[in-house]
């Protein structure tokens, strides 16, 4: 698991998508969790226009999300929220 991201002036690489990690955090974690179904990986990459890899890392850092599914596959890693009976 990687650290927790709270830094709010953490960019993202080569300005990605010209957002703080920790904004982004926010954003993949309202929008997964306003889908009526399991949202992946891979799914969140493209709604966001990220790379999956830092999808992955924002979802891992935060305490209330986790991935789960297939270890290398980000078309079968799916996002999970800590309370949720999905």
């Amino acid at each position: 698991m990687t650290t927790e991201i709270n830094e709010r002036d953490t960019f993202v690489e080569h300005g990605e998508v010209g957002v703080s990690l920790y904004q982004l955090e926010c954003a993949i974690q309202t929008w997964s969790a306003l889908q009526s179904r399991e949202t992946s990986i891979a799914e969140a990459a493209t709604t966001f226009n990220v790379r999956p890899e830092l999808v992955r890392e924002v979802v891992e850092a935060n305490i209330w999300m986790s991935v789960t599914g297939h270890e290398s596959d980000p078309t079968q890693q799916f996002i999970e929220h800590e309370g949720s009976d999905e």
